[in-house]
């Protein structure tokens, strides 16, 4: 009997052309954790093997041998028929290879259409007119690498415009949320393409950001007093401030006016009317 097909969602998308390699990044890892919570009966790492480039499958410790060698890919292919005189041994093999390339089969297409209706016409139509074929006539893996191809590279003027929107000021208090996740899916970003920021910067620039907010302080001061300093990351900060935010009192005013403010639309800084 034929299974349904899975509907996945992969987050962020990629369907706004301005913000797609922002958000690459954090696009490509949620993809990654689709695919390795399926296929689980089938490789250790599920079905990663369908969909991580070459890059990120050889740095899976999982896949490191001992002599230096790398564990190759997974394929599944569809089993040889038995002849009719066959054994119950030859025939119970058959059908278990038969259900593994089914199984194969079907997480590959729904991978492939959660790929699809995460990025967008605009993006669809870029892949499509590069294969005579379309896009229905490439793997999961072949489209990711389409993908890393159109936005795993970045510009000068694109990270000189990320640097600028992380050192944005956080406006409203409640917003907190929303900022800190902005402001590590932007560090990301620079990474992935390479640009490390060292993390007394970030730990600098964040707490410039949010300065204005006189709710933090003490918690930053508790924060400093019990981290040493070669144990400082950003994320750590963020952390112990996330967890006793609700703790904060939400009644305090700014210490002063903020010439811009954070857009819903992730990623992009606005000035206040």
């Amino acid at each position: 009997m034929t299974q349904p097909s899975k509907v996945f969602a992969i987050q962020p998308t990629l369907d706004v052309p301005a913000l797609a390699r922002i958000r690459y990044p954090s696009w490509l890892k949620s993809l990654y954790n689709v695919a390795q919570m399926e296929l689980t009966t089938l490789d250790p790492l599920g079905a990663f093997y369908l969909v991580a480039r070459d890059v990120d499958w050889n740095a899976r410790p999982e896949n490191q041998a001992t002599n230096g060698s790398i564990r190759a890919r997974p394929n599944f292919t569809t089993p040889t028929t038995y002849a009719n005189n066959a054994g119950s041994a030859v025939i119970s093999n058959y059908n278990l290879a038969l259900h593994r390339f089914e199984a194969q089969q079907r997480s590959r297409s729904d991978l492939h259409a959660a790929i699809m209706s995460s990025i967008g016409l605009p993006v669809q139509h870029s892949i499509n007119s590069k294969h005579a074929f379309g896009s229905g006539s490439l793997s999961p893996l072949q489209l990711v690498l389409e993908l890393d191809a159109m936005f795993g590279t970045l510009t000068k003027d694109e990270i000189t415009t990320t640097q600028s929107i992380i050192a944005s000021p956080l406006v409203h208090f409640g917003d907190f949320r929303e900022f800190c996740s902005t402001v590590t899916q932007n560090y990301e970003f620079l990474t992935a393409a390479n640009h490390i920021v060292p993390e007394l910067t970030r730990i600098d620039l964040f707490t410039t950001s949010i300065q204005p907010w006189p709710q933090f302080d003490t918690y930053i001061t508790a924060w400093q007093q019990s981290t040493a300093l070669s144990n400082r990351t950003l994320i750590s900060l963020i952390d112990y401030l996330l967890a006793n935010y609700g703790d904060m009192p939400k009644d305090h005013q700014s210490r002063g006016g903020n010439a811009f403010w954070i857009s819903k639309e992730k990623g992009k800084k606005m000035s206040r009317p």
